[in-house]
């Protein structure tokens, strides 16, 4: 085990570490592929997120658009270039609608 660090500071074999562990559940949950079941949602923007100065404003977001930007990024003709900033908010995109998925009340609504 990883000896702890400041609450604000984190390691990427930590997140590494995190995100096995939650996809390993995800997969328990929800099998090997996901129906995200939804496109358009509300995201706010990377910059806008951190700036308590000032009430963001919403945009739309896609989930058709953030699955092809990942497969992009895997395929075997990708450039392998990576945008952090950019693939990182299209993955967000895709863990917030599995996280919405796994919300009690969904849940309830799907059984």
């Amino acid at each position: 085990m990883l000896p702890p660090v400041a609450s604000s500071t984190i390691r990427v074999e930590e997140l590494r570490a995190a995100l096995d562990t939650i996809l390993a559940r995800v997969q328990e949950r929800f099998g090997n592929e996901i129906a995200l079941g939804a496109d358009p949602y509300w995201e706010v923007g990377v910059a806008a997120t951190f700036d308590l100065q000032s009430v963001p404003v919403p945009e739309a977001g896609s989930l058709t658009e953030d699955v092809e930007r990942l497969r992009e990024l895997l395929s075997d003709g990708s450039t392998g270039e990576v945008w952090i900033w950019h693939d990182l908010a299209h993955l967000a995109g895709i863990l917030r609608r599995i996280a919405a998925l796994d919300l009690p009340a969904h849940r309830n609504d799907a059984e």
